[in-house]
């Protein structure tokens, strides 16, 4: 039996410093980093399946057509005469094909096309949203996504709007909605809310026409608010046509502009917006109604809030054209939601199984109650802080009858002995000058 090896007594001192953490931000930086490569793999993996595609159906003939009968199965030197002697029924291997170019266009008609342009969807709100300067890529996946769905059921054109805009492309934006807009004739703001509602009756996403035309609040607001940042920014258009494109926009949809003319107002008495989002759920909304206003100050909204003297602009524009809080019930207002299929959303946790006429219901109700509270404010805040001239102060009305009257009689005195003093100056002016000519006459 062979000596024992000894063994070293070595320890090597792990010293562990609870502080040496990575920080919150590299964390959140990492998971933005994963998420993306995980949309972009997934993406990946349906273009491949997309640009080679072969159905079940076709996937199983093939398998069969591999495995012959026996009794027509050809071995040895004769293998070299199997493709002339083959069975009745059978059929040759089908090739996988490009959906790309067989749906071009059209790509919406396909289940695994639709498949496509929903990864497509996320990774470009990802990379416009989530990862930092991935804004250009973001464009450029939804430029592809026009190209592959002319029609545009996942509405990519106004993610590309947005991308523009945080870009500050006006140009390249103006473009875009001049593409899909059609023009409105009438920009007369004085409008009847209830009949502009039940006459609106065209979705967002509609493919009923064969030219796509979009008249949303997306389009119409954008470019309301591009024609108020290059007048601000001394570029070349003027007030008319940026308070002309107001109108327009105003026309189009006169909630949008009370909801965000008034932001802090409409977002503490709205909830369960997330519903409005027609990816999410089975309803498409319809231009011109409740939910597509409520749903334009969830995801825009907050771009005209940051903007610099926007929402002042807003309420300027309320004050000038004398509008009144709108009033909307639902007896009078059209279903802003059309049923797109069979299914039903469930909201998690606290309602379930709502019908479009429910959900319609209910946004209705909660602008109903935004428009109260913008209602009850108080004239000057209503009207913004554009107004400069100096106002009197209201502690002097909230004052007594008393003190109100003592001021009044006071306000009399003082222009009483001023009035005496006046008098009396003027008396001795006139006494002076009677000595001047006395005076005169001497010499």
């Amino acid at each position: 039996m062979g000596k024992r090896r000894s063994v070293s007594k070595y320890v090597h001192a792990h010293k562990h410093n609870p502080n040496a953490r990575e920080s919150e931000e590299r964390k959140l930086q990492s998971l933005k980093k994963i998420e993306i490569k995980r949309l972009n793999s997934l993406l990946s993996k349906q273009r491949v399946l997309v640009e080679s595609y072969i159905s079940p159906e076709d996937i199983q003939n093939n398998k069969n057509a591999r495995e012959l009968d026996p009794k027509y199965h050809l071995k040895g030197a004769a293998s070299a005469a199997q493709q002339h002697y083959l069975p009745p029924n059978y059929r040759d291997l089908i090739e996988p094909k490009n959906l790309l170019m067989e749906y071009k266009g059209r790509t919406w008609d396909h289940e695994e096309c639709r498949k496509l342009l929903r990864c497509m969807n996320d990774l470009g709100v990802a990379m416009h949203n989530i990862a930092s300067g991935r804004t250009k890529d973001a464009m450029t996946i939804f430029k592809e996504m026009l190209q592959l769905d002319s029609k545009d059921h996942l509405l990519a054109r106004h993610k590309l709007l947005r991308c523009y805009l945080d870009e500050g492309l006006a140009a390249q934006a103006r473009e875009l909605i001049d593409r899909y807009t059609a023009p409105i004739t009438s920009t007369n703001t004085s409008i009847n809310t209830s009949k502009k509602m039940k006459n609106s009756k065209t979705s967002l996403n509609s493919s009923s026409s064969s030219v796509l035309v979009d008249n949303s609040s997306c389009f119409a607001y954008s470019r309301a608010l591009i024609e108020f940042i290059s007048l601000s920014l001394g570029e070349d258009t003027s007030q008319a046509v940026r308070d002309e494109a107001l109108a327009a926009a105003v026309q189009q949809n006169p909630l949008t502009l009370w909801v965000i003319a008034f932001p802090d107002e409409t977002a503490s008495a709205v909830d369960h917006l997330q519903l409005l989002d027609p990816l999410s759920n089975p309803f498409t909304l319809s231009e011109g109604s409740v939910e597509e206003a409520l749903y334009f100050h969830c995801v825009d909204g907050p771009l005209w809030k940051d903007t610099e003297g926007a929402v002042q602009w807003l309420r300027k524009f309320i004050k000038q054209r004398h509008l009144t809080v709108p009033v909307v019930s639902v007896e009078d207002d059209a279903v802003g939601m059309s049923v797109a299929n069979t299914e039903t959303r469930r909201i998690a946790g606290s309602v379930e199984d709502m019908s479009a006429e429910e959900m319609h219901k209910m946004f209705v109700g909660m602008f109903t109650t935004a428009m109260e509270m913008i209602a009850d404010l108080p004239n000057d805040e209503e009207d913004g802080d554009d107004d400069e001239e100096v106002k009197v102060n209201d502690d002097d009305e909230e004052e007594d009858g008393d003190c109100k009257g003592r001021k009044k009689n006071h306000k009399n005195k003082n222009s009483r002995g001023i009035s005496n003093k006046r008098r009396k100056l003027e008396h001795q002016e006139s006494s002076d000058d009677n000595e001047s000519d006395d005076a005169d006459g001497v010499e």
